[in-house]
């Protein structure tokens, strides 16, 4: 036995692994449990599905049950064994296996992003987006307690993997990549990206070292791959394929795909160390002026966001001595190369004035993801309309129309708006938005299309008028509304056929509609061949002028009126 054998055999007794439990760990990766393969398809969906959403809620208690039912990193530490020990059909069979995963929780992901009515992006998901060098040691750490655990079968080794699960964030970062690409954010989407791929790099090259240096590499790979005959599978076959061509994979080659990733990651998680060392010189830059300054500094504050610097500080004194702080602060700025820094400077004049301007401290040029104002009682309806506005779906739903608070306990906000309703989660995902730390009931009132053929018409003017009462006390609705036309007179003094004779409900309802509606703003009546109610936002659209009949008036089919009913 050559020294190295003698060594991996050492640290193996050490750690509790006997030699002859090494061919037994690599024979069961090699021989999964009957029915593992379905169980691991539904885990995985189930993981995508609740990172998604609760990455989307910003909760991190379903995002950490979805790092536990993950079963992600299984296959990629079979992968990593796989390559350790130059097993083809493991690398093969658990290679194509990690491409399929990943592959298939984004798609879920990007589906269930794309039926979701909100895309707020929230602290959950801006967390996976800038991932730098640290993140590799991370995962690095937490790839030891994988292949730990995975060299052990016992119950005690259940508690570790479960560490390790929460510790190394695979499903995550993948959820994050598909719902920035349903919103069309690639920045993120290639931030997620990027902290995954260095997730499992870290994993594969950490857990095949650690098989190795306990000797893994001394398991007769040819003979634990021809006794397992009874799997199936694309990838095994070509697996064994090539592992009869050769017992082992060569070492070039269980080299490849460690070396590759690591090439992909190591530049731009460079470049993300280098910035997280800019940030904190430049934190360390402007504490250094704010400490040394002339001026009495009541209150400061310095955030590192994805957006940039934001620096907001309080003094106590004039305003020359804001501008001159306001001068050094941005000229510290600009030299370490922020060329539009954020930044406020408030002076006031004595200490009793600075609780005035505690409401104010936060005054800053919007950045580009708006936090979610808390306090929502204290605003005026046009700042809660505008707030909806800002986080209000932009497909699946109509446009929103009012916003108003009700008092209660729970606050109320009731929103008013055209097209389909939100529903249930809908409502859910809007009360986060507008005030996440805050219990609020949102109530929606909808403004939809009310259409119903000829015959109907009874049961359509219930509807449009419930609709119509809704629509009185919001500003900036027009009702267009389609009335049944009337028969068309006979065009000859003695007819061929008999005339036709008008339902009277069909007459009723036309008539209940013009003379209700005969001086009421904002509201259009024309002539069709069924009844249809729209409202819109600003005026109705002009009603076709009846070719027969010109620019004259008259009460013909086509015929509109702003304000007033048509007369039969």
């Amino acid at each position: 036995m050559s020294l190295i054998a003698r060594g991996q055999d050492w640290i193996a007794r050490h750690l509790g692994l006997e030699t002859a439990t090494r061919a037994k760990v690599l024979e069961a990766m090699l021989q999964p449990r009957s029915g593992a393969g379905v169980g691991y398809w539904l885990q995985l969906m189930m993981a995508a599905a609740l990172a998604t959403l609760g990455l989307a809620l910003d909760s991190t208690a379903v995002v950490i049950g979805a790092m536990l039912i993950a079963p992600l990193m299984k296959p990629i530490v079979e992968l990593a064994m796989g390559l350790a020990t130059g097993s083809s059909p493991l690398v093969f069979r658990s290679g194509l296996r990690s491409v399929v995963s990943i592959i298939a929780v984004v798609a879920a992901s990007t589906a269930i992003s794309w039926l979701l009515p909100f895309h707020e992006i929230t602290r959950e998901l801006a967390a996976r987006t800038a991932p730098s060098l640290i993140d590799l040691f991370v995962a690095a750490a937490c790839a030891l307690a994988g292949a730990y655990a995975a060299m052990f079968s016992s119950s005690d080794m259940a508690s570790t993997a479960a560490g390790t699960s929460i510790g190394i964030s695979l499903v995550p970062p993948l959820c994050t990549a598909g719902y920035a690409l349903s919103i069309g954010e690639w920045r993120m989407a290639g931030g997620a990206a990027l902290l995954f791929t260095a997730n499992i790099t870290g994993i594969i090259t950490v857990a095949g070292v650690v098989f190795l240096l306990v000797g893994f590499g001394q398991v007769d790979v040819a003979s634990e791959d021809e006794s397992d005959s009874d799997i199936h599978g694309v990838a095994y076959r070509l697996g064994r394929r090539v592992s009869r061509a050769s017992k082992r994979l060569g070492v070039v080659s269980r080299l490849v795909l460690p070396l590759l990733l690591l090439a992909a990651i190591f530049v731009p998680l460079r470049r993300a160390v280098g910035e997280m060392t800019r940030r904190s010189e430049i934190r360390r830059e402007l504490e250094g002026l704010l400490t040394t300054t002339k001026a009495r500094v009541a209150q400061s504050s310095i955030e590192m966001g994805i957006d940039g610097v934001a620096v907001r500080v309080v003094i106590i004194g004039d305003s020359r001595a804001a501008q001159q702080l306001d001068k050094q602060l941005r000229e510290a700025l600009v030299r370490f190369g922020e060329a539009e820094p954020r930044l406020s400077v408030w002076a006031v004049p004595d200490a009793k004035s600075l609780g005035a301007l505690a409401t104010r401290i936060n005054e800053l040029p919007p950045p580009v993801v708006a936090e979610p104002i808390r306090d929502l009682a204290h605003h005026t309806p046009a700042e809660l309309v505008e707030l909806a506005q800002r986080v209000w779906p932009k497909r699946g739903t109509g446009s929103l129309v009012s916003a108003w608070m009700e008092a209660g306990s729970p606050l109320r906000v009731q929103v008013v708006h055209l097209g389909a309703p939100l529903g249930e989660s809908g409502t859910e995902l809007l009360q986060h938005a507008l005030a996440p730390d805050e219990e609020i009931l949102v109530v929606e009132a909808t403004l939809d299309v009310v259409d119903a053929a000829a015959a109907d018409g009874v049961d359509w003017l219930a509807r449009a008028l419930r609709t119509v009462e809704l629509a009185r006390p919001v500003r900036g609705i027009s009702l267009c509304i389609v009335v049944v036309a009337p028969p068309a007179p006979p065009t000859t003094s003695k007819p061929r056929k008999p005339p036709v004779v008008e339902d009277p409900n069909t007459t009723a309802v036309r008539e209940t509609i013009e003379r209700t509606f005969q001086d009421v703003p904002n509201v259009t009546i024309t002539r069709g061949d069924r009844w249809n109610l729209t409202p819109v936002l600003g005026a109705c659209a002009p009603a076709p002028v009846p070719e027969a009949q010109g620019s004259a008036s008259g009460g013909g089919a086509g015929s509109a009126s702003k304000g007033s009913a048509s007369t039969p």
